[in-house]
């Protein structure tokens, strides 16, 4: 009796516990409980309305990066680290801002979408847009940045790509005739192609989001949907000519013949003036003209398209010809390789639905490419072959290759196979073997040498 007494009388001091908590809880809710609306004349949207909160987009990584005053320095900490992140230096940035504030059929840009308040940062949209481009970032890694919403990003990027391919006239462009072009011409020479103004290839830009239903026109030979582009680069990796956007699965032979450069070259509208000198077997100089193009072995055999030649009968110079030819002619890829590695948007599949959009930012990276090249102001400087003095070479993509000199893999019956010349025109042939007569001699008499570029004060 004395155990079921004790524990009612603790079941009792528990739900006594519990009542005073639950009083208490209710007192205090009573007293922090605002006022009903029908006592304080007041509506209810406006007592449970809050603040907005006013987010500066200059407290932005990007915005607190352009009030640094050290940012307009290039050789400064603060500058290089602006050149890494938005990829372009920093005159080079302020050169396209004032652009879209000068002209007027930009003034749309200014503020697209806000209604209220102050205009957003034109800065800060080109910065988004060139974050985009560089990091091939989303729209909504570029709001992280600079604080703007994705929509404004995303409106502004594709009026930045289409304004930024309207300059393609301006700076992509045939190398001029004159100072310029006989600079061109100097360098090539010096390498061993007297008369070559560069060097030609295509180039595929995976595209992630092309449409089902034209899949198999897109789809090329690297196992992807892409678009075709040929271009043509000078040795100092300066593009000259970008045509429009083709189908992945044309070959070369196909994109080459609507390309405006190489047309305009066949045809003598391009430096029809145009004259350079080779060397015979006796060192006697020959003048010929018409200038030509460095490409690879998949393209027409037309005097202006000069390619090696997989396939020998034991010629050694030749072979030591075309293993040159084959170094030069990379220029095109190096150029491209660094306009990808400047601009990841082009190295990862494209993300947009319209082929438009593919071309306007594969003309704005070229062209920025060289804006960007004009602003470094590089010079070149010649470079002793390395076969020739013995040392080895350093500091250059091509200068620390030595030519072969073992030939015994090219020779047997298996190598002996002649190239295919049954379209090749009979021009192609004579200058051909002009130019290998030249490299031979040249070549005999140490007179070829590799050229290494170094970046300039800005001008």
């Amino acid at each position: 009796n004395f155990s079921a007494e004790k524990m009612r009388r603790s079941i009792r001091q528990q739900i006594r516990n519990i009542l005073v908590c639950i009083f208490t809880l209710r007192l205090i809710e009573k007293r922090t409980k605002p006022p009903s609306p029908s006592k304080t004349g007041r509506k209810k949207e406006e007592i449970c309305r809050q603040p907005k909160k006013i987010i500066n987009v200059w407290d932005s990584p990007f915005g607190r990066m352009l009030l640094d005053n050290d940012s307009s320095l290039e050789n400064s900490n603060a500058g290089k680290l602006f050149r890494l992140r938005v990829r372009v230096p920093f005159a080079v940035f302020q050169m396209i801002v004032e652009r879209f504030r000068t002209f007027p059929e930009w003034n749309f840009l200014k503020d697209p979408d806000t209604k209220r308040g102050k205009p957003l940062p034109l800065e800060l949209k080109v910065m988004s847009s060139l974050y985009i481009l560089g990091r091939a970032a989303t729209h909504d890694d570029a709001s992280m940045v600079t604080y703007l919403s994705p929509t404004v990003i995303n409106s502004f990027f594709h009026h930045f790509i289409a304004c930024i391919a309207s300059w393609y006239p301006e700076w992509i462009y045939p190398t001029p005739e004159g100072p310029r072009l006989q600079d061109v011409l100097k360098q090539y020479e010096i390498l061993g192609f007297p008369g070559c103004c560069g060097s030609t290839d295509c180039v595929h830009i995976p595209w992630n989001q092309c449409p089902q239903g034209e899949r198999h026109l897109y789809f090329s030979r690297y196992g992807y949907p892409s678009v075709a582009y040929s271009v043509v680069v000078d040795h100092s990796r300066r593009i000259l000519s970008v045509n429009s956007g083709h189908i992945g699965s044309r070959n070369d032979k196909t994109v080459i013949e609507c390309d405006k450069f190489v047309q305009n070259l066949r045809s003598g509208a391009l430096y029809p003036s145009a004259q350079f000198d080779l060397f015979n077997e006796y060192g006697a100089k020959i003048r010929l003209s018409g200038l030509y193009l460095l490409c690879d072995e998949g393209y027409h055999k037309w005097r202006e398209l000069q390619c090696p030649n997989k396939f020998f009968a034991g010629a050694e110079f030749e072979a030591r010809w075309s293993k040159r030819v084959e170094s030069v002619r990379k220029d095109v890829m190096c150029t491209f390789g660094i306009v990808k590695r400047r601009f990841r948007i082009l190295k990862v599949p494209m993300p947009y639905k319209a082929r438009e959009d593919i071309d306007n930012i594969v003309l704005t990276c070229c062209v920025l490419h060289n804006i960007v090249l004009d602003q470094d102001a590089e010079e070149w400087t010649v470079v002793d072959d390395m076969e020739d003095v013995g040392l080895p070479v350093t500091n250059h993509s091509v200068a620390g290759r030595p030519d072969i000199t073992d030939f015994s893999f090219m020779s047997g019956p298996d190598n002996n196979i002649p190239a295919d010349e049954s379209e090749a025109e009979s021009t192609w042939a004579t200058l051909r073997t002009f130019l290998i007569t030249h490299y031979k001699f040249a070549k005999s008499n140490h007179l070829l040498r590799w050229i290494s570029y170094k970046r300039g004060q800005p001008e």
